[in-house]
C-alpha cells in the first residue's frame, strides 16, 4: 500500500536506511539533502519499501510541488511497476494543485526527457583517458608541464567550502538567476555537512597560491555526483576545470563508482561533459495542473 505522509509524520531514521539497499537510491533522496533546501513530504511504500519525496510550497492559495535548487530530480525508491506508478499518480493528483518536478520514473502524463550524463569508473585510467574527446586530450597533454598544484579537501574545511561557492557564483551567477542568496548559503551549509559525513570530495587547483578550479563531487550510493565547480578567469585560460575533472577520474579509476556529471541544457557545458567520454542516461520533467482552475493559466 502506498500511503502519503506530511513531513513531520516521515521517520527520517527508516527513510535513510531504506536508501541504503534500494533500487534508485541517489543522494538527492537522503533525508540531510532534501531537508537543506525544502519541507518535503513522501510517498511511503508499506513499511518504508519504498518511497518518493515530495518537496512542497505553498503558492499563495494553492499547493505546489515543485523541484528545490541544487536537487537535480525527486528519485522513486525501491520497486516499481504499473499498480505502484498508478497509486503514485492518483496521490499526487490528490495532494497537489501544481506539479513541476523531475523524476527517475515515467508517469502517465507528457513530459520533457531530460539527458543526465555519466562515466562509469570501473575501468583502467588508460581505458578511461584512451575514449576523451582529441581536442581534451590534447589540452591536458599541453598543461603536463606547468606548474600547477592540485590539492584534495583543502583545509580549513569550512573557509575552503565558502571561497568555491563565490567563485562559482563569480562565474556563473548571471547564468542562475533563479538562485538566490538563501539558496546559496543553504548549499554552502550542506556542503559542511557531507564533509562531516565524508561523502564529499573537494578539488582545487592552484598556481602558485592563486586557485585555478574548484569543484564539490558528491558521494553515496555508487555515484560522484559533481554538484558544483567553477574556473576563475585565468583558470578559463588555462583549461584547469579539465584538470581537476581528470584527476578525480584518476583516483577513483577502477572503482565501481560512476561519475555523474548531472548534464545540462545548455550546449557548451553538455558537450563539455561529454568530452571525457561519457554516456547519456535520462531522467523525466514533468509540469502537470491537476487544478482545474489554475489549468485556465497552465497547461
Amino acid at each position: 500500500m502506498l500511503n502519503y505522509l506530511k513531513h513531520e509524520e516521515i521517520d527520517f531514521n527508516r527513510w535513510d536506511l531504506m536508501l541504503r539497499d534500494q533500487k534508485g537510491a541517489s543522494v538527492f533522496g537522503e533525508s540531510a539533502y532534501l531537508s537543506a533546501f525544502s519541507t518535503w513530504d513522501a510517498l511511503i511504500l508499506n513499511d518504508y519499501e519504498g518511497g518518493l519525496p515530495l518537496p512542497r510550497r505553498m503558492r499563495v492559495w494553492f499547493k505546489e510541488l515543485y523541484q528545490p535548487p541544487f536537487i537535480q530530480l525527486c528519485p522513486w525508491i525501491g520497486p516499481i511497476n504499473e499498480s505502484i506508478i498508478s497509486d503514485i499518480e492518483i496521490l499526487l493528483n490528490k495532494h497537489f494543485d501544481r506539479i513541476r518536478f523531475n523524476s527517475n520514473i515515467k508517469l502517465n502524463h507528457s513530459y520533457e526527457k531530460r539527458p543526465n550524463i555519466i562515466l562509469d569508473l570501473n575501468q583502467s585510467i588508460d581505458d578511461l583517458r584512451s575514449n576523451y574527446r582529441s581536442d581534451l586530450s590534447k589540452n591536458l597533454r599541453k598543461k603536463k608541464n606547468d606548474e600547477l598544484t592540485i590539492v584534495r579537501n583543502p583545509a580549513p574545511v569550512e573557509q575552503s567550502i565558502s571561497e568555491t561557492v563565490v567563485m562559482y557564483i563569480k562565474a556563473y551567477g548571471k547564468m542562475n538567476l533563479h538562485l538566490d542568496e538563501y539558496a546559496y548559503s543553504r548549499f554552502n551549509d550542506l556542503m559542511k555537512i557531507m564533509a562531516e559525513n565524508e561523502q564529499l570530495e573537494h578539488i582545487k587547483v592552484y598556481l602558485e597560491d592563486q586557485c585555478l578550479a574548484s569543484a564539490f563531487f558528491v558521494k553515496g550510493h555508487g555515484r560522484l555526483h559533481y554538484v558544483m565547480g567553477a574556473p576563475s578567469k585565468l583558470g578559463k585560460k588555462r583549461n584547469a576545470l579539465s584538470i581537476l575533472i581528470d584527476h578525480l577520474i584518476e583516483l577513483y579509476a577502477e572503482t565501481e563508482y560512476i561519475l555523474d556529471f548531472e548534464g545540462s541544457k545548455i550546449e557548451s557545458v553538455a558537450k563539455f561533459f561529454n568530452s571525457f567520454g561519457s554516456e547519456t542516461e535520462y531522467f523525466y520533467e514533468y509540469s502537470i495542473t491537476p487544478n482545474r482552475f489554475l489549468k485556465l493559466f497552465w497547461k
